[in-house]
């Protein structure tokens, strides 16, 4: 399995290399923008799982390559971003404001865009645009991750007084093999990140309930 997935992103790498010579030969190289990511991970056996759907870090952090010609800096960036976060971006570098862009005037909750744009963070003016990334999976579970805390909170329980959650402090256990969340000394930790999984659910409804939008033009 592993095997199989080397010589995949193998190809991809050769593609990819493929399409920078085009540009190159075409001379448009420095008129494009440049955009490498991926929808998900793949656990590859980490934590006893293969595939995706999982909220650990092999599976739900995906590469982010974003190459400017006006600002070919070369830095790297591991603060927390979001997928929507890459939508913002592309619109904020066509001249598109990317909250009247994807808002809609009603429902009253459709213009309550959480993107942002990266926009700052490559032209060198910021070093993050959030402090926190939140995630879900299909009514699995959801997910709040810092630069040094991953919460956890699994959606598939009965009792309202035993929710199953797990905390990771990432700074110590960047394996994610320790969860720490009934520990007295991480409450303060596991408490920040349930009100900023709280804040996001209240702030930000969400806009369809299906994989097709429940609400036409």
């Amino acid at each position: 399995m592993r095997r199989a997935y080397k010589a995949m992103i193998a190809i991809i790498d050769e593609q990819v290399g493929r399409i920078l010579a085009t540009l190159e030969d075409k001379g448009i190289l420095d008129d494009t923008v440049i955009l490498f990511t991926s929808d998900h991970g793949e656990m590859m056996g980490d934590h006893g799982r293969v595939q995706k759907q999982s909220p650990f870090q092999a599976s739900v952090v995906v590469p982010a390559a974003i190459r400017h010609p006006d600002y070919l800096r070369g830095e790297r960036n591991a603060s927390p971003v979001e997928l929507t976060d890459l939508t913002a971006t592309i619109l904020d570098i066509a001249g598109i404001d990317p909250q009247q862009a994807l808002g809609k005037s009603w429902p009253a909750f459709h213009d309550r865009v959480p993107c942002r744009s990266l926009l700052p963070i490559i032209a060198g003016e910021a070093e993050r645009i959030r402090d926190y990334a939140f995630s879900e999976c299909s009514g699995q579970w959801q997910m709040i991750q810092s630069d040094r805390w991953k919460y956890v909170r699994w959606l598939q329980y009965d009792d309202p007084d035993r929710v199953p959650e797990q905390l990771y402090d990432r700074q110590d256990d960047p394996h994610e093999l320790r969860n720490v969340i009934g520990l007295p000394e991480y409450r303060e930790a596991a408490d920040w990140c349930r009100r900023r999984r709280e804040h996001v659910l209240d702030r930000t409804p969400p806009a369809q309930l299906r994989w097709a939008p429940i609400i036409g033009e």
